[in-house]
């Protein structure tokens, strides 16, 4: 590759790390938010995912129509909580590869002006 495909390569994945980070920050803040607590974090992800379990076993839910929507209800929430946690690595993920880019980025620059 060229010098200025390396570089359109790597501006490119800085972009994307950004990009990365932008919404895991997003996240941050909403952790931080009581109401997301409360609605998401504890009565969504934790409650509804005990009720649903408790369901399963209720005399009144053996039905197997019945038991794959409350399946699909839980494989809901915990793809939902997956995705949470997804973005929580991901962040720490892209800000190393950002510091990593970027450098490589300046190195590349570097090399042009000794060049010169």
């Amino acid at each position: 590759m060229s010098k200025t495909e390396d570089l359109a390569a790597l501006d490119s994945e800085i972009a994307h790390c950004k990009r990365v980070i932008e919404e895991s920050d997003r996240l941050e803040r909403l952790d931080k938010n009581p109401d997301f607590k409360i609605l998401f974090l504890e009565k969504y992800i934790k409650d509804e995912a005990v009720r649903l379990v408790s369901l399963k076993a209720s005399s009144a839910m053996q039905d197997p129509k019945q038991q794959l929507v409350l399946d699909h209800q839980l494989f809901a929430i915990a793809y939902f909580n997956q995705h949470l946690i997804f973005m929580r690595a991901a962040n720490t993920n892209a800000k190393a590869a950002l510091e990593v880019n970027l450098a490589e980025r300046e190195a590349l620059l570097q090399e042009g002006e000794e060049e010169v």
